[in-house]
C-alpha cells in the first residue's frame, strides 16, 4: 500500500513552514504548561540506522520504518538521516535537505530543542517535527556554507536558524 506523503517542495508545506516561523514567540495564555503536561513524550527524534538494526527493517525503507515506530510508540517519530522522515501513524513527511555537516555529535539535540520550542508555541507534534526538521537541515546547510562541512559543530546551528528561516521564505 502507498503511504500518504508530503514533499518538502510542496507549496502547502512551504506555506505551513512559513506560518510556523511567524508564530508567537511564547505560547498563548493557558498553554504555558503544555510541555510539562507530557506533550514532549509524543515526539521521538531517532537515528534511523540504529533503529532499522534494532527492529529488523531494511534501512532503505525509511517511510515504513518511521510509520511502524510511530504506531508502536503512539507518537511522532523523526527518523534522521540524509533523508529525514517524520511519521505519525501511517502519515509521513519526507525531507531530503540533510547534509553531512549534521552528522556530528549534538546536532540531534539541537533538532530536539527546535522541535520542543515549536511545540511550546502551540504546533502539533507532527507539524513541529516537520518544521523543526526542515529548519534544522537548512540551518545545517547555512552553517556548512559559512564554515565548511567538516568544521560545523552543534553549537553553530542555533546561530544559523535566522538564515534557515530566510532560506525557507525564499523557497529554498
Amino acid at each position: 500500500t502507498q503511504l500518504p506523503q508530503a514533499s518538502a517542495q510542496d507549496g502547502a508545506h512551504r506555506d505551513f513552514c512559513l506560518s510556523g516561523c511567524t508564530a508567537a514567540e511564547y505560547p498563548p495564555d493557558g498553554q504555558r504548561d503544555r510541555l510539562s503536561a507530557g506533550t514532549w513524550r509524543r515526539c521521538l527524534p531517532v537515528c534511523r540506522t540504529r533503529l532499522a538494526r534494532a527492529v529488523g527493517v531494511p534501512l532503505g525503507e525509511g517511510p515504513q520504518l518511521a510509520c511502524a515506530l510511530a504506531r508502536a510508540y503512539g507518537g511522532v517519530v523523526v527518523l534522521k538521516g540524509p533523508v529525514t522522515y517524520v511519521a505519525e501513524g501511517d502519515r509521513f513527511f519526507e525531507m531530503g535537505r540533510g547534509t553531512s555537516a549534521l552528522a556530528k555529535a549534538g546536532t540531534g539535540d539541537v533538532l530536539a530543542g527546535m522541535v520542543g520550542a515549536l511545540l511550546a508555541q502551540g504546533l502539533s507534534a507532527f507539524d513541529a517535527a516537520a518544521l523543526g526538521a526542515t529548519l534544522h537541515a537548512l540551518a545545517g546547510r547555512a552553517a556548512e556554507e559559512r564554515l565548511g562541512s567538516i568544521s560545523v559543530t552543534a553549537d553553530d546551528l542555533p546561530l544559523s536558524i535566522p538564515r534557515a528561516i530566510e532560506l525557507l521564505r525564499a523557497g529554498a
